[in-house]
Formats: C-alpha cells, structure tokens, sequence
C-alpha cells in the first residue's frame, strides 16, 4: 500500500481494530475530488508548475485535471488542515534544488553580518537584568517587546543554520535561568514560552541567531486550548490525551520515538504549516538532543532554512491541574527562504485552517531516516 497522506483512509482500515478504533476516536477525515478545465492557453503553464520527473504530459494533466484532497480534524481541538496532492507532490526536496538554495540562503546570511547589532549585543541590544551570559550566548531583553517579561537569548554563532548541539544547551540553561529570576521579580508571572524564528521569512527581525523567551500572567491562546482539550480527554476516556495521540502517529508511521532520549516525535495530521514536527517530553531537558536533530534534518535534508520552533510547557507553580501537561516542541516551515512574499492567508489567519503544501508520510520517512542514521 502506498504510504502518503492521499492514501490515509486505505493506511487507517490496515491497522488492528484497537488502533483503528483509536485514530477515529481523535480524527476526523475526509477524501474528495475537485475536478477542473485546463484551457489549451494554460497547458504549458500547469506542465511548468506540477510535471513530475518521468511523468507524461496526460498524466500531469490528469492530476491538475482531477485534484485529491484529503481533510483531517482533530475531534478534541478543532485543528484542522487540507492536503492537496498537486500541492504535496511540487518539487522541492530535491537534493540538487536544496544545495541551490543552501548557497543563496548561506549569502544572505553572511552579507547580514555587516551592521548586525546581535554581533555585537552588549553595546546593541536592551536588558532587563544582570545579563545571564554562558559560553554559546547571553541574554538580552526585546527592545520592542511583545509581553511585559520578553527575553531574548542571542547566540554567539551569526548564522542560525549552523548552530551545534552544545549552543542548544546553553540556550536551555539560559532561558530556565532567565526564567527563574523573572518569576523571583515578578511572582504571578509563571507561564513559560520559548520561540524561534530562524531568518526575516519566519518573522525574524535579524538573521542573527536568536531565540525569544516570555514569561506571562496567562498562558497563551494555543497552550490553553490544548491543556484544556487534554483535560476533557482525560474526563471522557480516563486516559492520557497526549499519549493516545502520540500511539495513533506512531501506527500510522507517523511517530518516532528518539533514540537517545525519552522524547517522542510526531509528524502532524493536522499540522499548522508544512512539516510539522511536534516533540513530546517530560521535561525541558529531555527535549534538547530531539530539538537539535529535528533542527538538522530541517537544514540538511528537508531544505527547511525558514522555520519557526516554539517550545510550550507547564507553568512554574506547578498547578495540580496542569499535572499531566508535558514540554511541548513544535516545528514549522515557512516557505521558501529565498523567496519574498507571505506563506499565511485568510484560511489560516482568520479561519484557523490549514492548507499544507507537504505530505506528513514523506516528511516522516525522511525524518526517521535521518534521526536512524
């Protein structure tokens, strides 16, 4: 049976009753066909954009002709996304296509050195404390700050894309620092977030290296929803909603446990942006080494240079009623680094759905290729 998200219904009627029963307890799905007229004027066009390599003309137009979309919904939190086939199939991941944009990526970056004001931070850059200064970075404080408590960790290294797994710990010791001493200042500020946005395409304001780090009275809209659909989870069924979703991925060849630590990595049925990789971990520490490599198999095989990557977690005070809630980092594509242009319209900015240019099975087998070797 082929393995990709066209063929999701066929995947989901393979598996053993038990995970079948499971994957309709959390998803909905749904495959239909749009069919539409290419006018001899726009052939050429549509065999410029979507021909496969060794595909015929007929067969390319066949597919424009006829598009598969398949549409999944989680039941618990409403997230939702649409795959188009002719969009899951453009190219892109092509190694020789990658290595391209890998050198005009690589450009760009290096000819932001001039004038950069994270290359130098403690002449240009704000604080809000004793700066916390460790060997791959130091913090800083967001001059135009997007909450009250807004951090920042600027790393040593200029180029985001060639960070070593020993920047990643240091930016953890950073931020939990950081955190423990906004919260000592300022008590009712206990929920955490960590954010990156790697290069101007995913938001960055510099090319620099730097990570974001908020502290807040209240947790974030997607956090909330999230804690509170794995509440309700929980009061239905008498199981652990995180888990449950975790064991559906994994049957359907989603879902990867990390070798070297007790991490679990998700490629998402209902992903926010494309390849969307979430981990899962009991603790901020667990999720270094899976961040790191996940972050890699971005820049080396998957040609993700623009991303974003937020981490959410419990709050300080450790609620009781947040107890099952686990450390939580999500990975995201926005588009093509080298382009200009926005990859978010009315769909996902103000219907909150998702349309998604990359095929969850494809992203998977890389990944685990990848993290295996």
């Amino acid at each position: 049976m082929q393995q990709d998200i066209v063929h999701l219904e066929e995947i989901v009627d393979s598996l053993p009753e038990s995970e079948k029963r499971l994957f309709d307890a959390f998803f909905l799905q749904d495959r239909d066909m749009g069919e539409r007229i290419v006018p001899s004027t726009f052939v050429e066009k549509a065999l410029q954009y979507f021909k496969k390599p060794g595909e015929t003309k007929e067969q390319t137009l066949r597919r424009v002709r006829k598009q598969i979309v398949v549409h999944t919904v989680n039941r618990w939190t409403g997230e939702q996304a649409y795959f188009n086939e002719i969009r899951t199939s453009k190219p892109g991941t092509d190694n020789s296509d990658i290595e391209k944009k890998r050198e005009e990526v690589y450009k760009s970056v290096n000819a932001s050195r001039k004038n950069c004001d994270f290359c130098n931070p403690k002449k240009y850059t704000t604080r809000d404390m004793q700066r916390i200064e460790k060997f791959g970075g130091l913090s800083a404080s967001n001059a135009a700050a997007y909450t009250a408590s807004n951090g920042l960790i600027v790393f040593r290294e200029h180029n985001p894309l060639e960070l070593i797994l020993s920047d990643l710990g240091c930016a953890r010791e950073i931020a939990c620092e950081w955190f423990e001493r906004t919260n000592k200042k300022n008590p009712h500020r206990v929920y955490p977030v960590i954010g990156w946005n790697c290069l101007k395409r995913a938001g960055a304001s510099l090319d620099h290296t730097h990570m974001h780090i908020l502290l807040a009275k209240f947790a974030d809209e997607d956090t909330t929803k999230l804690r509170a659909a794995s509440e309700y989870y929980r009061t239905k069924t008498h199981r652990n909603y995180f888990e449950d979703l975790y064991t559906v991925h994994e049957a359907l060849g989603l879902g990867l446990k990390h070798g070297k630590s007790q991490a679990k990595l998700m490629v998402s049925l209902v992903p926010r942006k494309d390849k969307e990789v979430c981990i899962i971990a009991d603790s901020i520490d667990e999720l270094q080494e899976a961040i790191f490599d996940v972050y890699r198999c971005y820049v080396e095989r998957l040609g993700a240079f623009a991303f974003n990557m937020t981490i959410q977690m419990p709050p300080l005070n450790k609620q009781k009623d947040w107890k099952d809630f686990p450390y939580i980092a999500k990975f995201v594509e926005r588009g093509d680094a080298t382009k200009m242009g926005t990859d978010i319209a009315f769909m996902e900015l103000l219907l909150r759905t998702s349309i998604i240019g990359s095929d969850s099975f494809k992203v998977a087998q890389i990944l685990r290729e990848y993290i295996g070797k």
